[in-house]
């Protein structure tokens, strides 16, 4: 004879963003009923945010940078004058999924490279 679970044939969903490089488990807990346990199947799906970095005009002769990506990811934003030495500019964890930042630093520069990273 079998056992009737309660909630059987039922679907949960979470939810949760993964910043890089930052481990996360997922406990999923059974339930007993009349000795029987319940019995199921877990999916894991996932989207990776991608991370883009875009010029906007100038704004008073400074670079005008604009970063897409993901609310309370962590990033850096680098700059570079040759494209093979690259020095930190800002840190950040975005509040948004869209972060403004105006390099002060870049007035009157001739050339400037920039790119942002992901951090753990």
């Amino acid at each position: 004879s079998g056992a009737t679970i309660v909630g059987a044939g039922k679907t949960s969903t979470l939810g949760l963003p993964v910043p890089a490089g930052r481990t996360n488990f997922v406990v999923v807990d059974g339930v007993v009923t009349g000795g029987v346990a319940a019995s199921g199947t877990l999916n894991l799906n996932y989207t990776l945010v991608p991370i883009t970095l875009n010029a906007l005009p100038m704004t008073g002769g400074a670079a005008h940078l604009q970063v897409f990506g993901a609310a309370s990811l962590r990033i850096t934003i680098q700059y570079s004058s040759d494209l093979r030495t690259w020095t930190p500019l800002v840190t950040a964890t975005m509040a948004t999924s869209t972060l403004d930042y105006v390099d002060a630093t870049s007035i009157n520069m001739h050339q400037r490279f920039y790119r942002v990273l992901l951090l753990p």
